[in-house]
């Protein structure tokens, strides 16, 4: 196996000038538009690049893509393209830095505040370089993979617009008619600002800002507190299938008032600062008020309520001022009684998908020690 650095393999095409807040939603333009993110969540109507090409972030924290189209990206990524395409295959790269080895840009990411990461890092990464024939075939069987894990992900974002559907169907637009602020019908817990000093290997996982912020309940980079805390901060203990949200995120983002639910990984959590959550008193349903929050009407609400230049910071007393609608309890019930069949059939494809995943990782690790192919 030879190694060779990253930059003896690829070069560097001419930088964008067009600016992530220049994208469209996903879907709503022509184009797939990379910004300095680890997902894909924007489009575009022209195109500056067609060939298959890495996409690096560049500022903020790490992210690889892969793209094979037409396609844009925002002033803040590089766009690296093989020097020789008979020598190395990008999209064998792209799964070498999917396999852990995001830390490898991570460790270049330097500077106060926004940290930034440089072409001339990147350059110098070495990368174990194996024949193209092989390289070829590594990725055919991770696509392969890719492929049965994207499909059971299809098979959850159905049941996902099947409960949408429900409720738009049942309810309509929960931000017009007879509308009340929530604040009387419920209250809300914020968070402490516990210490990272006090942080133990094992205990009480800590609910933060990072484990609500991205559209599902995130516990693989979890911090623990003592497990003694759970007697000494009774008022911050989170339960699972608690209703949480995050209060503080970055403007022009999806990572904040995004409502969430506690899993059942753990019987007991600790919630810590500029996260809430929400206790339902009277008048609502927990699983229509789940649903209701998850609505695009009451998502843009929730978001326009954040204050700040960059950073958005939410306040619980414009939470509680906010106004819905609260529909009759019994038919609040009814739809529960639909999501929880739903939610039955969401249970299995979980299971499909971690199992999925784990076949994936699994081919991946194999793919960089030499144990996937002959």
């Amino acid at each position: 196996m030879e190694v060779v650095k990253f930059g003896d393999l690829f070069k560097y095409q001419k930088k964008s000038k067009i600016k992530a807040g220049d994208g469209l939603e996903l879907g709503k333009g022509k184009y797939p538009f990379f910004t300095s993110s680890n997902i894909l969540s924007k489009s575009i109507d022209e195109f500056n690049f067609s060939s298959p090409s890495l996409i690096f972030g560049t500022g903020g924290k790490p992210s690889v893509h892969f793209c094979n189209q037409k396609f844009s990206v925002s002033t803040d990524c590089l766009v690296a393209q093989p020097i020789d395409e008979e020598r190395v295959c990008p999209k064998y790269i792209y799964y070498f830095f999917s396999q852990n080895n995001l830390r490898l840009l991570e460790d270049g990411f330097k500077g106060a505040g926004l940290k930034h990461i440089s072409r001339n890092y990147i350059d110098k990464i070495k990368i174990p370089l194996i024949p193209i024939e092989t390289q070829k075939e590594i990725v055919s069987i991770l696509d392969n993979a890719t492929a049965l894990r994207d499909k059971t992900k299809k098979v959850l974002d159905e049941y996902n617009t099947l409960a949408e559907s429900i409720f738009l169907d049942m309810f309509g637009d929960p931000t017009k008619g007879n509308l009340e602020p929530i604040g009387n019908s419920i209250t809300l817990s914020s968070g402490y600002a516990f210490k990272s000093t006090d942080f133990v290997e094992d205990g009480v996982p800590l609910i933060k800002i990072g484990t609500v912020n991205k559209g599902f309940f995130d516990l693989r980079n979890v911090s623990f507190l003592p497990i003694n805390y759970i007697k000494k901060y009774k008022s911050w203990i989170v339960n699972p299938y608690d209703l949480l949200m995050s209060l503080t995120g970055t403007v022009g983002k999806n990572d904040y008032g995004n409502i969430e639910i506690a899993s059942n990984d753990y019987d007991k959590y600790l919630l810590n600062q500029r996260v809430v959550k929400f206790n339902i008193i009277k008048n609502y349903n927990k699983a229509f008020f789940y649903h209701m929050f998850l609505h695009k009407a009451v998502k843009r609400k929730v978001t326009k309520l954040g204050r700040g230049v960059r950073q958005a910071n939410i306040s619980t007393i414009d939470i509680m001022k906010l106004k819905l609608i609260i529909p009759p309890i019994e038919l609040q019930n009814e739809f529960a009684e639909k999501i929880a069949l739903i939610e039955k059939q969401k249970d299995w494809a979980k299971q499909e998908l971690k199992e999925s995943e784990d076949l994936f990782n699994c081919l991946l690790q194999k793919a960089f020690k030499g144990e996937l192919v002959s």
